[in-house]
């Protein structure tokens, strides 16, 4: 009976702690699965006669233990202002690309049913979402879709074979090599008949395109579906255009190994977001810049060489204008080009998460998550008019005390100014010694917003769930990441692991120099490059109580080519090769100064990451445990990757760093 009341007990405290959370200093803050269970924007698409408005959500279902998918419909009046909202479908399979016909009758997209992945329609009005390809072979291996005013579509689908492939005794027997081969069959298909007839054939696998106006030329951007390491290729990863009547490849338009997205804005130009330096011919990494192509001089403009913004996505408008995302310091909002110049549309402190618009009803609406905001629909009437909030889908969330979020910077010891999004407790003030943990974002071309959540990712990056229970939370955006320009974003490539490093030991150091942060109780946490960093910074100083790392990389010598990124870390490291510059890699790994950890530490890995194997996290382990100056743990999560699936292993994992936090932390 004893042993029972002692388990009821634990469950009780389980369940409080589940749902409130309280810190040691009475402040509630979020409830964790409240939090978790926030609804995230994934996609949103405006009909041509702006009546209407598809908005696809996510949101983590603990009871179903699936994340859920819901398609929305949004009915708008002439201002934008809804006037009917329609759950159009909802359930554990993703809805993306919408696409409306021009009638705006009907709406597409791409999802999953019982018997695999198709193209579905949607009408208006409601009804089943009807899957537009009957071969199932084929649906299964499309990738993108164009519609067009006579009922058609142009589809395609990637179709990849081994070299023993025709042998059955080596059927199912994976070739790790260059001869597989991958084709993308192009179909077009009538969605009123569903009648789908073969065109043409590109010996490359694609994962986007787009037709000319007069429909005699296809940009695609070439994809590949196995390892970066086949970058070697000089085929994958860049732009193309293609003849349709001829059936052949006109010109290779970029070299840089980066997604461009190319759209026509007539038969002869181009605009693409340009990710990398063509000119150097080989993979690199440039922060996002729009270009101009011409296809009869084969020459690249920049819309604005000034602009020191990273460009995200973009839109065409009627009179060729371009409209588009970018991240400038702290924030992502939308800009668009006047006259060869760039104007900044709206004001958001925080990030614009997408946009979309009719072009015939001068009516926009945008996805955006706020300082004081999690995310929601905001429409205007005119590009840079007054916006207004249409949706609730997180007022919940947004009924409690807000941390305040704002930017913060330092210099580090090369004098070089780092930025960063500082979050506060509710009520806090600069004269408050608070508890810090620093909350490492991955990339490392990335960034941190002045935003209240992290779209989707709230599972591995919570600071103002944090700061909600009191802390004081950091998130730094270290050299190499976007929104300062291009020198910023390959300064790193000198150091790519220890110089953001001291870049964020820099910041805290600051902290606690302006006397905010208690350096007593400081934490330190990272997923993927935010993992690695969290490593390294615990291999270079014992200031930190407490570091809770997530699928860091731990020793870069092994982790030559046994990763899907291992294109990333060629470039990083200068396509120095290991067995000649054995050193170099060494000197950037954690592992070298292992003997130096003595933070307690947490480590937690989705036990089927391909992106940063779990090897990096079992090897650490066992490093820290056998030298034995510290506590460690190494939680695995089963069928996870790099990204979690499972709501319930989200929160797992949530919960298990907090009770650390809260076994070392005196906040």
């Amino acid at each position: 009976m004893k042993k029972l009341k002692k388990i009821a007990f634990i469950l009780f405290l389980l369940a409080s702690f589940t749902t409130t959370a309280q810190s040691k200093k009475g402040l509630a803050g979020y409830p964790i699965k409240e939090y978790l269970g926030q609804i995230n924007i994934s996609e949103i698409s405006m009909a041509p006669n702006g009546n209407y408005l598809a908005i696809v959500t996510m949101q983590n279902n603990f009871e179903k233990d699936k994340e859920i998918y819901t398609l929305w419909k949004y009915t708008l009046d002439k201002t934008g202002n809804p006037i009917k909202k329609t759950k159009f479908s909802s359930g554990t399979k993703n809805k993306y690309n919408l696409k409306w016909t021009s009638d705006s009758e009907f709406l597409f997209y791409i999802s999953s049913n019982e018997e695999g992945r198709n193209l579905f329609k949607k009408n208006i009005n409601g009804g089943v979402a009807i899957p537009m390809i009957k071969d199932q072979e084929i649906a299964n291996k499309m990738e993108a879709y164009e519609l067009f005013r006579n009922d058609t579509i142009l589809l395609n689908a990637n179709v990849c074979t081994n070299k023993n492939d025709d042998n059955p005794l080596y059927k199912d027997v994976i070739y790790w090599s260059e001869e597989n081969t991958c084709i993308s069959n192009f179909y077009r298909l009538n969605y009123k008949s569903k009648k789908l007839d073969s065109v043409f054939t590109i010996k490359q696998p694609i994962n986007y395109f787009q037709i000319s106006p007069n429909q005699k030329k296809l940009a695609f951007v070439s994809s590949d579906l196995n390892t970066f390491m086949k970058f070697k290729e000089e085929k994958r990863f860049h732009t193309y255009v293609f003849d349709i009547k001829s059936k052949s490849i006109d010109k290779q338009l970029t070299f840089d190994g980066g997604y461009e997205y190319p759209k026509w804005i007539s038969n002869t130009k181009l605009v693409f977001n340009n990710y990398g330096d063509t000119n150097l011919k080989a993979y690199n990494y440039r922060q996002g810049k729009l270009f101009n192509y011409n296809l009869e001089t084969s020459k690249y403009t920049p819309v604005d060489n000034n602009f020191k913004g990273a460009v995200k996505d973009f839109q065409i408008l009627k009179d060729n204008q371009v409209v588009f995302t970018a991240t400038v310091s702290t924030n992502l909002n939308v800009y668009k080009t006047d006259k060869g110049k760039i104007e900044q549309v709206t004001q958001f402190n925080g990030k614009v998460l997408g946009f979309t618009f009719s072009k015939s009803h001068n009516l926009y609406a945008f996805a955006v998550v706020t300082n004081k905001s999690f995310p929601e629909i905001y429409v205007s009437k005119g590009l840079g008019r007054k916006l207004f909030k249409i949706s609730e889908f997180n007022k919940k969330l947004d009924n409690f005390p807000k941390p305040k979020v704002e930017k913060f910077s330092w210099k580090n010891r090369d004098n070089e100014i780092v930025e960063g999004v500082l979050i506060w407790p509710p009520n806090a003030t600069q004269k408050d010694k608070l508890p810090l943990v620093v909350d490492i974002h991955g990339g490392p071309w990335s960034a941190r917003y002045e935003a209240l959540t992290l779209d989707g990712l709230q599972y591995y990056y919570y600071g103002s769930l944090l700061a909600s229970k009191g802390f004081l939370v950091l998130q730094p955006n270290y050299t190499g990441g976007i929104g300062r320009g291009n020198e910023f974003v390959t300064n790193i490539l000198e150091s790519p692991i220890k110089k953001p490093a001291f870049d964020i030991i820099s910041g805290v150091e600051s902290l606690i120099d302006k006397g905010w942060a208690d350096k007593n109780n400081m934490v330190v946490m990272g997923a993927s490059y935010g993992g690695v960093l969290t490593n390294s910074i615990i291999s270079e100083t014992n200031m930190f109580k407490l570091a809770l790392s997530s699928c860091g990389n731990w020793n870069e010598v092994t982790d030559y080519g046994i990763s899907d990124g291992d294109i990333l870390q060629k470039y990083l490291f200068k396509d120095k090769k290991i067995w000649k510059d054995y050193e170099y890699y060494l000197k950037e790994s954690p592992v070298t100064k292992v003997e130096n950890i003595t933070t307690p530490t947490l480590i937690t890995h989705g036990e089927k990451d391909i992106r940063v194997p779990t090897a990096h996290s079992k090897s650490m382990y066992w490093a820290l445990k056998e030298i034995g100056k510290t506590e460690v743990e190494l939680v695995l999560f089963p069928n996870e990757g790099h990204l979690y699936r499972k709501p319930k292993n989200k929160l797992k994992k949530m919960m298990i760093e907090l009770e650390w936090i809260d076994k070392y932390i005196n906040y």
